[in-house]
């Protein structure tokens, strides 16, 4: 199972750190956003309601999101 970098990094094709958010990666476009939602959700086979997407726009975002929504034991 890939970590949440590892599909960042792969969705983006960028380093990931920290503070990575759409605001500051030119590659966070609308449609690598949605994909790295139908990533994660591929990845940890779980369902991120809609009410959720656009809130998930920071790798910390995402992070929480997953802490906080899923029984999975993903790794960082």
């Amino acid at each position: 199972m890939r970590n949440i970098k590892e599909i960042l990094e792969d969705v983006l094709e960028c380093n990931i750190y920290d503070e990575l958010s759409k605001d500051n990666c030119e590659n966070w476009d609308s449609i690598n956003h949605v994909n790295i939602i139908l990533s994660l959700q591929s990845e940890y086979n779980i369902k991120i309601e809609h009410h959720y997407i656009d809130k998930l726009l920071s790798y910390k975002s995402i992070r929480e999101y997953l802490k906080n929504n899923s029984s999975i034991d993903f790794y960082e």
